[in-house]
């Protein structure tokens, strides 16, 4: 959990029941101790991921899944619209925001785990590091996301998101 700047909020993320794979974010009032969901019912944050809030705590940051990919979204706290502001073919994690700023590391298949900034409008990205020199070097995969139809467990079947990973 983590309290608003005013004060007025404090936001964390959980699932409606016991073991649900789906973490969403919720907003609690300490005043009156009610709890209201931030967003949508779709809105799910990436395990293992914090919510942060802006300066004003007009909104919260998270690292959310869309179809299987992380990406960094606003949510307002007020009418609780998601914007989506940094995405992409790969997996972005330890977000933080920091003035009008995002920093977050991000990786995909074909590059190493780097450090990137962006705007909180998610222009003006740039990697920031260059610990894994050595992979340019290399041949990298060729990898493709798409979906998969698998089956249900029910005699039908359904699609699932996921890389597929060929040689260089």
């Amino acid at each position: 959990p983590v309290w608003s700047p005013d004060g007025r909020w404090i936001a964390f993320i959980g699932a409606i029941d016991s073991g649900d794979a789906q973490l969403r974010p919720w907003l609690l009032d300490p005043q009156g101790g009610n709890v209201t969901e931030l967003g949508n019912q779709d809105i799910e944050v990436s395990s293992g991921e914090a919510l942060r809030w802006s300066d004003d705590a007009s909104a919260v940051f998270a690292v959310l899944v869309e179809n299987g990919l992380p990406l960094v979204g606003e949510i307002a706290v007020e009418g609780g619209q998601l914007q989506r502001r940094v995405g992409g073919e790969r997996t972005i994690a330890s977000l933080w925001v920091v003035g009008d700023r995002f920093v977050f590391a991000a990786q995909s298949a074909t590059l190493p785990q780097e450090l990137y900034v962006a705007r909180h409008d998610g222009s003006g990205e740039k990697r920031r590091t260059d610990f894994n020199a050595w992979w340019s070097e290399r041949a990298a995969p060729r990898a493709e996301w798409r979906s998969f139809e698998v089956p249900d467990g029910h005699g039908g079947t359904e699609s699932i998101d996921g890389w597929l990973l060929r040689p260089p």
